[in-house]
């Protein structure tokens, strides 16, 4: 079959997306803020591709298969009809979608919401939408799968992304100096983006939106105004967390008491045990080491007890799992309390909490990590932050450590003999 004779108008483009393009490689990051076209350039850009490349195989992925329909797939539909008809392809209607060209190429939508769907799949490219929204395993998954099959010549990955936090995983693989050797810097092509690289195709209304962030909420106007890595939504901790190493005799001098706290994690989740320091009426909290790890068991839990030599220090633990905790009594560590968890006592806490300054030692960054990731959840209806709490650590509930930094406080209030349901919470926890 003869090549379909197409061209691709790069005038209707910004510069930097044309930038973007002439240095591809294999790991090809697009990120920046809203508005930028993104997607709407990557779409038009591989619908193209396909149209000039007989032999190409897409695969376009999300986080979750269902929300292919109404994003992604319409986006490309969208680009093949802005080649006037000369697009011939049909599109599958079976529950894996996908859309074949008449020249061959072809194009497959998935989601990583299960990975048993990649089988059989050959790509030589791959384009990952909203890849802040997928788990590192979910993309190490992929490629894995994908490196043992034959797709003749280097598979190449376009990843594009609001870039939410520089505790995410992108930004530690592809970011982060220290440790973007491990994908090699000659393999990566990457160019931020925002409103400004495609102002003419927005309207004024979107674009005073985004202006007016910078007074309303700085954070996400640095998100998604200027494209920088940030923290999206209402931190619950704000500007009393840091990191900073304390001398352990100073503090002691100063009044400071050493305590524990224990969060036990179920299946994937993370135990976390912190190592303490606290001083009620100064109000400040030093977490000089920290236990943070998915899958332990009771051996290494202790081992780690025993090396911190906190085996007859008080633990404050819940108490879920009581039989793991019978058998580190066994093992002799003996100071361990249950957490007392009357209704409304998280709450209580967590105010308790951030009328404190909280030092996390270098050698505590989870801690630090969950403190700079916990937010209010955003209301999408409304546009307002409601008082329910979650974290932007994606494949983490984002709370373990704050959890075990609830119970080693609980000592240090009259929480256990206070009726939570009688008062006003918020006051009580800024005057014990």
């Amino acid at each position: 079959m003869s090549k379909i004779k197409v061209k691709f108008d790069f005038k209707k483009f910004d510069k930097a997306f044309i930038d973007f393009i002439n240095n591809l490689n294999t790991y090809n990051i697009l990120y920046g803020g809203s508005g930028a076209g993104k997607s709407y350039f990557l779409a038009r850009f591989l619908t193209f591709w396909c149209l000039m490349n007989p032999q190409l195989k897409v695969l376009v992925v999300r986080d979750v298969g269902t929300t292919l329909d109404d994003t992604i797939i319409k986006e490309f539909l969208s680009a093949i009809s802005d080649f006037n008809g000369l697009a011939r392809y049909s599109v599958s209607k079976k529950k894996d979608k996908h859309i074949i060209f008449a020249n061959g190429a072809i194009i497959y939508f998935k989601g990583l919401d299960d990975v048993d769907k990649l089988k059989g799949i050959d790509a030589n490219i791959v384009f990952v939408e909203e890849a802040d929204q997928i788990i590192p395993q979910a993309f190490e998954e992929l490629e894995r799968r994908l490196r043992n099959i034959k797709s003749g010549g280097e598979i190449k990955y376009f990843l594009l992304f609001n870039p939410v936090s520089e505790e995410s995983w992108l930004y530690e693989r592809f970011f982060n100096n220290e440790s973007v050797s491990k994908v090699d810097d000659k393999k990566l092509n990457k160019k931020m983006v925002t409103f400004l690289n495609n102002i003419k195709n927005l309207p004024f209304s979107y674009i005073e939106n985004l202006l007016n962030l910078e007074k309303s909420n700085p954070e996400m106007f640095k998100v998604y105004a200027k494209g920088e890595f940030g923290v999206i939504g209402e931190r619950v901790f704000n500007n009393n967390f840091f990191i900073k190493d304390l001398n352990i005799d100073e503090l002691l001098a100063n009044g400071f008491k050493r305590a524990g706290g224990m969060d036990l994690g179920y299946s994937n989740d993370e135990t976390a045990i912190l190592d303490c320091y606290i001083n009620s009426k100064t109000k400040e909290i030093y977490v000089a080491n920290e236990f943070y790890k998915t899958h332990s068991n009771e051996n290494e839990v202790y081992q780690w007890l025993l090396a911190n030599n906190m085996q007859r220090l008080s633990i404050t633990t819940d108490t879920n799992e009581p039989r793991f905790i019978d058998n580190l009594i066994k093992l002799g560590i003996r100071g361990f309390k249950k957490a007392y968890k009357p209704a409304d006592s998280v709450d209580f806490m967590i105010y308790t909490l951030q009328s404190y300054k909280i030092y996390c030692s270098s050698d505590c960054k989870n801690t630090y990590k969950e403190l700079n990731n916990y937010i209010y959840k955003l209301n999408k209806k409304t546009g307002k932050y409601t008082n329910e709490r979650v974290s932007n650590i994606k494949g983490n509930d984002g709370d373990h450590a704050i959890s075990a930094l609830r119970y080693v406080l609980q000592d240090f209030t009259n929480i256990r003999d206070l009726n939570l349901k009688s008062t006003n919470i918020y006051k009580l926890a800024n005057n014990i």
